[in-house]
């Protein structure tokens, strides 16, 4: 991840697409326990007996296992994201309180996340003295450089782990839909 890109990252959308699965996982409760109370249970209790009867309950409890599957995988979906939207903003606090002590030392950071400074004027010292303190603010430079390395590559970090999860729930999602038999 590049600094622009963690500095105008927006965890709240995370947040919000967190909340939508939440949301969809109570709804798909809700319509679970509607479908079990009114399909499979009254079916499975009817005392229908046959190959016909065999078939639809094997057709209903496959059904049932589906929508388990599908429910159950909606909760780890909501923490994940949840998740990625609070390490992204831990990841915008400590980038911005580094940036804004940077500034207040005397760096200059660019919107690339480059840190400069301002050479110190000979016109109000001696040439060692601006020496000297243009020495220190490239180590001040240099390891504020640092800094905002680690928390960018923290962030990739972050975001590469978030990939590979969202990209593990999908190929478990796209398993359970294959295993979908059409009629």
């Amino acid at each position: 991840m590049d600094f622009r890109s963690l500095r105008e990252a927006d965890p709240s959308a995370l947040e919000t697409a967190a909340q939508a699965y939440a949301k969809l996982q109570d709804s798909l409760q809700d319509d679970q326990r509607e479908w079990r109370g009114g399909t499979a249970d009254p079916v499975a209790h009817s005392g229908w007996q046959g190959p016909a009867a065999t078939a639809a309950n094997g057709s209903i409890g496959r059904t049932g296992k589906k929508l388990d599957d599908t429910t159950t995988g909606l909760a780890p979906m909501s923490k994940l994201l949840n998740q990625g939207a609070a390490d992204i903003r831990a990841a915008q606090i400590n980038l911005q309180q580094t940036v804004d002590e940077a500034t207040a030392g005397g760096l200059v950071v660019g919107d690339d996340g480059s840190v400069s400074w301002e050479a110190t004027p000979t016109a109000y010292t001696d040439e060692a003295t601006a020496a000297r303190q243009d020495a220190e603010l490239k180590q001040r430079a240099e390891r504020t450089s640092a800094t905002i390395g680690r928390i960018l590559e923290q962030a990739a970090d972050t975001d590469r782990a978030l990939t590979g999860q969202l990209d593990a729930m999908s190929g478990t999602a796209r398993g359970l839909a294959g295993q979908v038999r059409t009629a």
